[in-house]
């Protein structure tokens, strides 16, 4: 059964039951008593009535009401979309209970044998009574149910944003390895070879008798190509696509402090709980997760060196359960007052991690004063801190998610 495109299981249609039959009871169960209440109180000032017609009034209600709820759950009515095809079958229901009631009271001598106008209006009243009931029962089950369809809609949304999310995620990925890779193979291929080019037409212009003045202007060019070769494309590979990045996150990371400068103090912590996430065997961290872990830590390390004069860096590595945990500390100066205005790159990153549901901040002593800031020199205590929460993806599609 579908409603709203959104199929609806056992389980939605157990739960309007059990609301169509509560709400049943409870709106026929509050008519009937405070009827039966009302018309014995009437017939007690009109009539010899006794307290036991009143409460035979009372046991008719409930086993109308019960009947009720009955013949609701056999005629299927959590089952209609509409009033009307909620009528079809409230109305036989309101029939059948509200005969059962007029009968109980006739069992138990509510009312006179032969008082046909009196019992034609108790029954008239008891299917009016059944009916209306059962229809505000219904509007209210399916108030119940438009309302948990909405919730679920909202959830199938969320999740096809976040699948779509990390589709662009995988293929951005991709695109960075690829391009990493080209960097890598065949544009230094085509510098290699430009270079033994120069270096063949070096040797030909010395066999000529050039002197070395004439030559300069050659090895000048070649040695610029070699330096392009050996570290701006290899950087520029690097920062598209981290060394080590397919193999784990604590590869890359190892990769990335080993390029750091031999006078900074590094040191990896990694917790058993995230080695088994990061396992290059079986892997649970897909690539997308990988390469922003590795841009968090990059970044809170460009900010230590650059701005807090650090020459210690501290990386921790943890898994909690269902997010990765990283914290970068170094014993460089304290952030200052206005930090969190200044800091673009860490920006970038905190509004990269709040689409993926994760989180950043920053943990600093006081800032210093303008005199103490600098004069400040780093000890080998690490003070300031950059903790980020990257929560990792299932593969999970949309219909598994929300338990269509």
């Amino acid at each position: 059964m579908e409603l709203h495109g959104i199929r609806l299981t056992r389980a939605d249609l157990r739960r309007d039951r059990l609301a169509m039959a509560g709400a049943t009871a409870g709106i026929l169960s509050v008519v009937f008593v405070l009827g039966s209440i009302h018309n014995g109180l009437l017939a007690s000032l009109t009539s010899d009535a006794s307290l036991a017609s009143m409460l035979h009034r009372v046991l008719a209600g409930v086993i109308g009401t019960g009947l009720m709820v009955l013949f609701n759950i056999v005629f299927g009515v959590e089952r209609a979309t509409t009033v009307w095809t909620a009528m079809q079958s409230v109305l036989p229901a309101a029939f059948l209970a509200s005969v059962a009631r007029a009968e109980v009271l006739f069992f138990l001598n509510v009312r006179p044998a032969e008082d046909l106008a009196v019992w034609a209006s108790e029954f008239a009243g008891g299917a009016l009574f059944c009916m209306a009931g059962g229809l505000l029962a219904f509007l209210y089950m399916r108030s119940q149910r438009l309302l948990r369809i909405e919730e679920r809609h909202a959830a199938v949304v969320e999740v096809q944003r976040e699948l779509a999310l990390r589709t662009l995620e995988e293929e951005e990925v991709r695109v960075r390895r690829s391009i990493a890779e080209g960097l890598h193979g065949s544009l230094q291929q085509r510098l290699v070879i430009q270079a033994v080019r120069i270096d063949l037409m070096i040797a030909e212009a010395r066999k000529r008798g050039h002197d070395a003045d004439a030559v300069s202007p050659l090895v000048a060019l070649r040695d610029d190509i070699e330096e392009i070769r050996e570290h701006d494309v290899r950087e520029m590979s690097r920062m598209l696509y981290p060394e080590g990045l397919e193999l784990g996150v604590v590869p890359a990371l190892r990769s990335l402090l080993r390029r750091l400068p031999p006078g900074i103090g590094t040191a990896l912590e990694v917790s058993d709980a995230a080695r088994v996430v990061d396992d290059p065997v079986s892997s649970v961290i897909t690539s997308p997760d990988r390469l922003l872990a590795v841009r968090v830590v990059e970044e809170a390390i460009t900010n230590a060196l650059r701005h807090g004069r650090a020459t210690r860096v501290v990386v921790r590595v943890d898994h909690d359960g269902e997010a990765l945990r990283l914290t970068v500390a170094n014993n460089g100066r304290p952030l200052p007052a206005d930090a969190a205005e200044r800091r673009s790159g860490t920006q970038r990153i905190d509004e990269r991690l709040a689409l993926v549901g994760g989180s950043i901040e920053l943990v600093s002593p006081p800032p210093l004063s303008a005199d103490g800031a600098d004069d400040f020199v780093p000890t080998r205590e690490t003070s300031v801190e950059l903790r980020a929460r990257i929560p990792l993806t299932v593969a999970r599609d949309a219909d598994e998610l929300v338990g269509l």
